[in-house]
């Protein structure tokens, strides 16, 4: 009479197995934020690597690809090296 019935055994799971993902993604917190911030970089970058893969498919499109990811990978040291300026000066 005061047995537990199948129906209330599965909502109980059902509530065990939720607060337990979220305490797993509360636990990660830090990785999920750093893996969202990369699929949003990455979905940024799109359309210049879209350009890039144009230009390497053409014959003459060699240099400028090269010419397009060197200026920047300038672009970006430049950018650590002022962040890094600016953190030291502050």
């Amino acid at each position: 009479m005061l047995s537990l019935d199948q129906r209330a055994l599965r909502i109980c799971w059902t509530v065990f197995l939720f607060l337990l993902l979220l305490g797993v993604i509360y636990e990660i917190r830090d990785t999920l934020l750093v893996f969202a911030g990369a699929i949003f970089f990455a979905y940024m970058l799109s359309p210049i690597v879209g350009v890039v893969e144009r230009l390497f498919r053409s014959g003459a499109g060699w240099r400028w690809g090269w010419f397009i990811s060197a200026w920047w990978a300038a672009w970006w040291g430049l950018g650590l090296r002022w962040c890094r300026l600016w953190r030291t000066r502050r």
